[in-house]
């Protein structure tokens, strides 16, 4: 059993409030626990909410970006709880590796989030950073795509070769994609659809692209 696996027993374990997290460490051998304090896949859990964060340098370097072809998904500033809950799931879904949201401005995990996702909250890794443009920058020197998704791009998403390693954005439910971080994209592209309607909701959009995504990735 790797550390993530010992980790999410932990976590969920100490979630349902059935053991204290402290007390379930000293179950791990010394290693392990060095490991999980000094790489990690959860720096520190919010144990009095209940929900976990990661630090993203910690894991994007000695996690995600360690991977043959990750899937990462970008959320530029989405409010709505009932759309993150849904994304998270549907990212859990489709074997998206990591979800990035910025610190401010967000939405982040609440109850109502954790209820829609169906666990997948529990599971798939959600990553806070302070700011989305460095973030992305880094990604792209990691050889990392990134591919906003907007309504205003000319490629449709069908054109796309989802393999390898991607990183897809999308934008808030009222203003989409910022447009400085939609510029720093490898490409911009777009879900063709029928012109009288405006666009899909963000969840949709993303449930969309991600299965396709999955499709060609499988």
């Amino acid at each position: 059993m790797g550390n993530r696996d010992i980790l999410i027993v932990i976590y969920l374990i100490a979630n349902w409030g059935v053991i204290p997290f402290w007390l379930l460490l000293i179950f791990l051998p010394n290693n392990q626990i060095t490991n999980f304090f000094t790489q990690s896949i959860i720096p520190f859990l919010l144990l009095g909410v209940g929900y976990a964060y990661l630090s993203y340098k910690i894991y994007l370097e000695n996690n995600i970006l360690l991977k043959q072809s990750p899937l990462i998904v970008i959320l530029d500033h989405i409010q709505d709880p009932q759309n993150l809950g849904s994304i998270l799931r549907t990212s859990l879904g489709a074997s998206v590796d990591a979800i990035i949201i910025p610190k401010d401005r967000a939405c982040h995990l609440t109850p109502t989030v954790r209820k829609v996702s169906k666990a997948a909250s529990e599971i798939i890794p959600v990553i806070v950073v302070s700011n989305l443009r460095n973030t992305v920058k880094m990604l792209q020197r990691n050889f990392i795509e990134i591919y906003a998704c907007t309504g205003q791009a000319d490629l449709s998403f069908f054109e796309v070769d989802f393999k390898g390693s991607k990183a897809l954005i999308f934008g808030s439910e009222d203003k989409g994609i910022q447009k400085f971080l939609a510029n720093e994209a490898n490409e911009k592209i777009k879900i063709p659809i029928d012109s009288r309607l405006e666009s899909l909701n963000v969840s949709n959009a993303t449930s969309v692209i991600l299965f396709e995504a999955k499709r060609q990735r499988n």
